[in-house]
Formats: structure tokens, C-alpha cells, sequence
């Protein structure tokens, strides 16, 4: 909740009237490893929004459209953003395809000023990208794969938990279908690995060569220490599938602990 917090002290400090919104992703991406804030985190930053008079906008790119295991990841807090920007997930990666949605009062000031949104890009308004987004709205509830999502993302998360027995696993975390395995040089204090040996990298270099394909990041630590890997697969992964990525790795954790100790 200490981050929470730091908005309302950043806000004091530049002043209300030079700031206009805040921007953030509900759950973290790669960047923290799908880290979920605690229940009340949200509700306190919609508070200090409100309280200053900033807009508050949520970066869905990567968590909306189900990846969460609900539509959007502001449901699973309640939260009520002012603007919500989507991404990624909306055309099933068929297509670029981006999205913004903001409510009436904040986009008709605009249009009675006699403006209006200009977006010049290659890819803007474009007619196919509209039909793969639609089409892949319609499939996700037509077939319930954002319930699948979140059913199926419980169970992988559960198999996962399992990696925790090892020394090298500092944490296992996400929500859905959105998920991050921390590792660390120290389980106890939680010590990441030193930048410099490169741990990650290896690590997915070794699960490549064992069949299975990770996301890797690092700095999430300090911003220069910390290895971590995103677990994503697709909303029909089966029950076996995920069985399959646990044994993986834990055949690729067996090696790097034989290599880094």
C-alpha cells in the first residue's frame, strides 16, 4: 500500500494543477512479473484521483480481454477507471488492433470545442482490424473462454505453486492466465541473483531446449537486479498441457540448479 500512497505524496509535490491523470496496469505485466496488488490498493489510488481532480486511466493492454480471467482486470477490484486503453488480446493477436474507452463527459467537451482525435497512424481506423476485433469478441463469449481462462489459470497456477519447493523460486504469482515465476539467489531474504550472471537467460535458453517457451525480464528488483519469467498460454490450454509445462520446468529448474548451485 506504500505505493499507494507515494501517488498522493508525488501529486503534493508537483502540484494538482500540473497534474492531469495517472496511468497504471491493474496487475503487473512483464515488468513486475504479473504482481497483483493487494484488494484496497485501487480503491485508495480511485480516491486520490478523485481527490485531486486526475483522471485515473487504466492500461489493459495486456490484462484485458480475459488474460485475467474476467474481461477486464479493473473488475476483479471493482474499479471504475476514467479511461481504459486495450490492446494485444482484442483481435487475438490477428491483427494490430488498440482501443480506448472513456465515458461521454470526458469526450464531448472535446467535440463541442469543434476538435477532435487525431490518429494518423498506418494502422488507424482500419475497417479489417474493426471486423478481427469484433470477431474475436464474439468468439470469446460465444465459446466462455474468459470463465476457461480463469478456471484453467487456477489450476496451472496451483501446479506451479509446486515449483516453490525449489530453492532457486522466490514466488509464484498472477491471476488467469497471467502468470510470473521470481527467481532468487536467496529464498530466505528473497536476494535476487546478480545482474551479471545472467540467470534468466539462461534459464530460458535451458526450457527452450526442453520444449518450453518463457517470457523472461529482469531489473524488477532494484531496476538493474531480478529474474523473473511470464507463464501465458492461450485460453484452451488443457489440463494435461499445463501438467506438461509444470514437469518442464521443473526438468530446466533441475539443470540450473546443477549449474548455479
Amino acid at each position: 500500500m506504500k505505493c499507494a500512497h507515494e501517488l498522493e505524496k508525488a501529486i503534493e509535490r508537483l502540484g494538482r494543477e500540473k497534474v492531469s491523470a495517472f496511468i497504471g496496469e491493474v496487475i503487473g505485466g512483464s515488468s513486475t512479473g504479473a504482481s497483483v496488488p493487494p484488494p484496497q490498493y485501487w480503491e485508495t489510488i480511485r480516491r486520490i484521483c478523485d481527490k485531486n481532480e486526475v483522471l485515473l486511466i487504466a492500461d489493459e493492454v495486456m490484462t484485458g480481454i480475459g488474460r485475467t480471467g474476467k474481461w477486464l482486470a479493473c473488475h476483479h477490484f471493482g474499479l471504475v477507471p476514467d479511461i481504459v486503453v486495450m490492446g494485444k488480446g482484442l483481435t487475438s493477436g490477428y491483427f494490430p488492433l488498440s482501443a480506448m474507452a472513456a465515458p461521454e463527459s470526458l469526450v464531448d467537451p472535446i467535440w463541442k470545442k469543434g476538435k477532435y482525435f487525431l490518429h494518423a497512424q498506418t494502422f488507424a481506423h482500419h475497417p479489417v482490424g474493426c471486423a478481427a476485433g469484433l470477431a474475436t469478441l464474439k468468439y470469446l463469449g460465444r465459446k466462455e473462454l474468459i470463465a476457461r481462462c480463469a478456471r484453467m489459470g487456477k489450476q496451472l497456477k496451483h501446479k506451479l505453486e509446486k515449483l516453490l519447493e525449489h530453492p532457486h523460486v522466490g514466488d509464484v504469482r498472477g491471476k488467469g492466465l497471467l502468470l510470473g515465476v521470481e527467481f532468487v539467489r536467496d529464498k530466505r531474504k528473497k536476494t535476487p541473483f546478480p545482474r551479471e550472471k545472467k540467470y534468466v537467460e539462461a534459464f530460458v535458453a535451458k526450457a527452450l531446449g526442453n520444449g518450453l517457451v518463457l517470457w523472461p525480464n529482469i531489473g524488477q528488483a532494484d531496476g538493474t537486479n531480478g529474474d523473473l519469467v511470464m507463464v501465458s498460454p492461450p485460453f484452451v490450454i488443457s489440463e494435461s498441457e499445463s501438467a506438461e509445462i509444470l514437469a518442464k520446468f521443473q526438468t530446466t529448474l533441475a539443470a540450473m540448479e546443477r549449474k548455479f548451485g
